[in-house]
């Protein structure tokens, strides 16, 4: 009872109705899914080393390469380069600690598919069908994710759909599961702003003064060029 905020029970076995505070009500209403743990991947010791991605205009693959000192990071697609060890470094990371922020969406079972289904039909709606409602006809992200490590773990398919209204939030699925769930905005514009957003702004490292001589052409005009002496 909403006015009174008084809550309905019956205990089993019981032939009576018990009249309690209506505080748990928001918890036993909760969806299973609501209890789901947020995590998707269980890694242990093992690592996401490489990830290959299929955005809306191209496919990259950004790959790990351990060294004798420290690990290095580059892309292999569409063309082979050094990445910024940051930027690729903390993707990998999130990707391998990567959790929903909610789950938001069952297909309904065969029974409840159906009845649904004629009681949609007239308006044209499947229900067993959310690919258009939540951007997976046309993905803002497909990344094919592999792991390196002392266990032995199959690569997993992260589909990422369209942003989330009035949220910053992408809509995702698993392969394996038609569950659908939410992950955070900045993960799903990386792995959808392509390869560029990979690489380093820094174009090249060194102090001023080991700079001898820069030569420079402006349009039609005569180059020029400019020496350190000293």
């Amino acid at each position: 009872d909403p006015g009174t905020k008084k809550m309905f029970v019956l205990g089993p076995g019981e032939n009576r109705i018990n009249v309690v505070e209506d505080t748990a009500y928001d918890v036993v209403a909760r969806a299973p899914r609501a209890y789901r743990a947020l995590k998707l991947f269980d890694l242990g010791d093992n690592r996401v080393d490489s990830i290959v991605v299929q955005g809306e205009k191209e496919r990259f693959r950004l790959q790990e390469n351990v060294g004798t000192t420290a690990p290095n990071f580059v892309l292999t697609e569409p063309v082979k380069a050094d990445a910024d060890t940051e930027k690729a470094r903390n993707l990998l990371k999130d990707l391998g600690t990567l959790e929903a922020t909610e789950y938001v969406f069952d297909p309904p079972g065969p029974t409840e598919a159906a009845a649904l289904r004629v009681f949609l039909g007239g308006w044209g709606v499947d229900p067993a069908n959310v690919a258009g409602s939540h951007g997976f006809d046309k993905p803002t992200a497909t990344a094919t994710i592999h792991f390196a490590g002392p266990r032995p773990m199959p690569a997993r398919t992260l589909s990422v759909g369209k942003k989330r209204d009035g949220k910053e939030e992408f809509f995702a699925r698993l392969d394996g599961s038609p569950s659908v769930f939410t992950i955070r905005k900045d993960i799903a514009e990386a792995l959808g702003g392509g390869s560029l957003a990979l690489l380093p702004t820094q174009l090249w490292t060194g102090a001023p003064d080991g700079l001898a001589k820069v030569e420079v052409t402006r349009g039609t005009e005569s180059p020029y060029t400019l020496t350190q002496t000293g």
